[in-house]
């Protein structure tokens, strides 16, 4: 796959530039995160060796290059804990598919991105199985407030020894299907059969449609 790179002038802003290396996201997201960039140095801030900055669920780190030049490297969703890519394919990637995705049932601003440095809770059988369901409720400082888990009726989540908690990074490593809807807001049920997203429910229990002519409405699924 071919790797394009993008240099983002700064010296305007008396600010290194910054190398952008990427293969697979659209040019337009490219463009966006440039201008985002320049928008954010003009209004003062100052981008350092080893500085971080969350985008959607993700975060990309900002690494020297040279005396003139910072370049960006993310996790590379391997799974391998603190192993990275000197690309940022992944995090604009994943802020158009989840961003996408929620805007194929409602309005883009109840857009609600966790980080993937914060935990979840699963229970014991949900990497083994393809019959699954996501719920979200409120969030806490290292608490993504996701819940994933099974649809077997005999295994009891009230029971503790049938859940455990994992970084959501790690989770969403192995089913990765699940990524398109970790910027939903609390209190909607995801449903996914035979690891295919099935149905989106509110807390009311209603059904919801998927909007004509949106992402999922396009795709059939995920």
């Amino acid at each position: 796959m071919e790797i394009k790179q993008e240099l983002i002038i700064l010296s305007e802003f008396k600010h290194k530039n910054i190398l952008v290396k990427y293969s697979q996201v659209i040019k337009e997201d490219i463009d966006w995160f440039s201008n985002t960039i320049k928008r954010m140095i003009s209004n003062g801030s100052i981008f350092k060796n080893n500085e971080t900055m969350q985008i959607g669920w993700n975060f990309i780190i900002f690494s020297d290059l040279d005396e003139n030049t910072l370049t960006l490297k993310e996790l590379d969703m391997t799974g391998v804990p603190q192993q990275f890519s000197y690309s940022i394919d992944n995090t604009l990637f994943h802020l158009r598919l989840q961003k996408d995705t929620l805007e194929s049932f409602m309005d883009n601003n109840n857009l609600l991105f966790p980080s993937l440095r914060q935990s979840a809770i699963i229970c014991t059988n949900f990497y083994q199985t393809s019959e699954f369901f996501l719920n979200r409720s409120n969030s806490k400082i290292n608490d993504s407030g996701w819940f994933f888990g099974c649809t077997n009726k005999n295994h009891n989540h009230d029971d503790p020894t049938n859940l455990k908690s994992e970084s959501l990074y790690t989770i969403a490593c192995n089913k990765k299907q699940i990524i398109s809807f970790l910027a939903f807001p609390v209190d909607y049920i995801i449903t996914f059969e035979s690891n295919k997203f099935k149905n989106l429910f509110d807390n009311f229990g209603k059904k919801l449609k998927i909007k004509k002519g949106s992402l999922l409405d396009r795709q059939g699924d995920i």
